[in-house]
């Protein structure tokens, strides 16, 4: 029975950091933001766009998603786990 959990689990195959751009009002002017790109074996791709100004932790955070074994209905927990981390 464990075999076949584990066979049937969703893995993360690829996360790469995505950037756009944000008018921030303040600086009167356009400003990178990071967001992450996610592949998942079941061929799913998930885009979450303006999660940090710091392409750095969204560098970290494709690190520790990479080869996961996740859900993607979960990724929003994750995401919103690490940034209780990074802040």
């Amino acid at each position: 029975m464990h075999e076949n959990k584990i066979k049937d689990s969703i893995l993360v195959e690829s996360c790469e950091p995505v950037e756009d751009l944000l008018f921030c009002e303040e600086l009167n002017k356009d400003v990178p933001v990071w967001g992450i790109r996610v592949v998942f074996s079941d061929n799913q791709t998930v885009t979450v766009p303006d999660i940090s100004t710091r392409r750095e932790h969204i560098e970290i955070l494709a690190k520790r998603l990479s080869g996961a074994s996740l859900s993607p209905d979960f990724l929003c927990y994750i995401i919103e786990d690490f940034l209780g981390e990074v802040r």
